[in-house]
């Protein structure tokens, strides 16, 4: 296990507002500080504990922290970026009208850190389920909208009803009721079940 601070150079690099000379019309205007190098930025305040790759740089305002590594040779920015994921930073959160977090609590977090070959094939493996989840999702997605149409073609839409269906109030088809709450006695209606 190693503490990120030994890790990482300028960790936690942020925008800052502005004094009271960069005012406009009485409002702060946040600077943002703008990197072009692959990072992992860290959210700060609002959304505490995200985590996101960066892999041709960004710009992060004060709202968020970006990551410089100090060697390369000594670790893999796509496993920090997946160690980071699964550090629960969120635990951290000091809880004010914004919720944030203090860099100190990320600078003494400890990640465990194999050696560089192994960070770089644990990083790929994940790389690769990451991305059987994401197709998982939009294939997920796709039949949600395949019932939907689906339906559609068959019934037509409820709300214009193009297909002509006839409507009925409800209570002339069928009975409902609020299931085990109520006792035998009160079971009343010509569809019951034994």
């Amino acid at each position: 296990m190693v503490l990120l601070e030994r890790m990482m150079n300028n960790y936690t690099e942020n925008g800052q507002e502005m004094d009271a000379s960069g005012r406009k019309n009485g409002q702060f205007v946040p600077v943002c500080s703008i990197f072009t190098f692959p990072s992992v930025i860290i959210g700060r305040k609002g959304s505490v504990g995200s985590i996101t790759y960066a892999p041709e740089g960004s710009w992060v305002i004060d709202t968020a922290f970006y990551t410089e590594i100090l060697d390369h040779n000594i670790l893999d920015l796509r496993f920090l970026f997946y160690s980071l994921k699964r550090a629960g930073l969120d635990r951290h959160t000091i809880t004010t009208s914004i919720p944030g977090i203090n860099r100190n609590d990320i600078y003494s977090h400890e990640i465990f850190l194999p050696l560089l070959p192994e960070q770089r094939r644990l990083a790929a493996i994940l790389d690769e389920a990451d991305a059987i989840r994401k197709a998982r999702a939009e294939s997920l997605q796709m039949l949600d909208e395949l019932v939907k149409a689906t339906f559609l073609d068959m019934f037509g839409d409820s709300v214009s009803n193009p297909k002509g269906w006839e409507i009925k109030p409800f209570g002339r088809i069928g009975d409902s009721r609020l299931g085990k709450m109520l006792d035998k006695k009160q079971f009343t209606g010509k569809y019951l079940k034994p």
